[in-house]
């Protein structure tokens, strides 16, 4: 029986041949998260408020000077949008800046904010950053996170 040494041979070639061509129309809408090809250039920095409430991812994109900054929930895996226009990082080193995060989404909620800003691409020191937002109300704090998650 020679037709089962034939399937799988077609079988092999087909599974080679589809990742390389794909099988549908790509989404051109960009996303302000970095594509993980582009992981080899980007930080990420966890921060918390201090009673772990809610979490900052911050990724840092050096090449485009820039920062996205993505509210988390207290376990730091689930994205919480919030009703803010923008929320400020502030670098404190030898030149202390405030930077603004821009609002990131459509409608009302968002839990994505993101800048592009000269300082970017330099290296920042996660223990001299910090980001203030209000959430639900009431402003919070964020500062590196040293703990796992």
């Amino acid at each position: 029986m020679m037709r089962i040494p034939h399937l799988a041979a077609f079988a092999l070639v087909l599974s080679t041949f589809f990742p390389l061509v794909g099988c549908g129309k790509k989404d051109k809408s960009e996303s302000p998260t970095p594509s993980p090809s582009a992981a080899a250039k980007v930080d990420g920095i966890l921060l918390a408020e201090p009673n772990d409430k809610f979490h900052i991812r911050l990724i840092v994109v050096k090449d485009e000077k820039k920062v996205v900054a993505t509210i988390l929930d207290e376990k730091a895996s689930t994205p919480v949008g919030i009703e803010q226009e923008a929320i400020m990082l502030i670098v404190k080193d030898a030149k202390p800046i405030q930077i603004p995060l821009k609002a990131d989404g459509k409608g009302t909620k968002t839990s994505k904010f993101a800048a592009v800003h000269d300082r970017f691409a330099e290296a920042l020191d996660d223990g001299k950053l910090e980001i203030t937002a209000t959430i639900e109300g009431k402003e919070y704090h964020f500062a590196k996170d040293d703990h796992k998650h």
